[in-house]
């Protein structure tokens, strides 16, 4: 009678590439987001936009249009 445990070498293989497979596609999960990150990063420096810059870009953009609106 056979072990009812026991893992052929087949479904070893399967579950090998299987978690190989999940590996890969994590990894270019977390390159992906790293490399969103980095850009962001890029475009706020150089783009300097600051919470005070932001504010004040806002405030001016509700300004104008009140103005424009009347």
């Amino acid at each position: 009678m056979a072990d009812p445990g026991a893992v052929n070498a087949e479904d070893s293989v399967r579950m090998r590439d299987l978690l190989a497979s999940n590996r890969t596609m994590l990894a270019w999960i977390r390159i992906r987001i790293a490399l969103s990150f980095a850009g962001l990063g890029f475009v706020v420096a150089k783009f300097g936009r600051t919470a005070g810059m932001i504010r004040f870009a806002g405030g001016a953009l509700l300004t104008a249009y009140l103005a424009v609106s009347t």
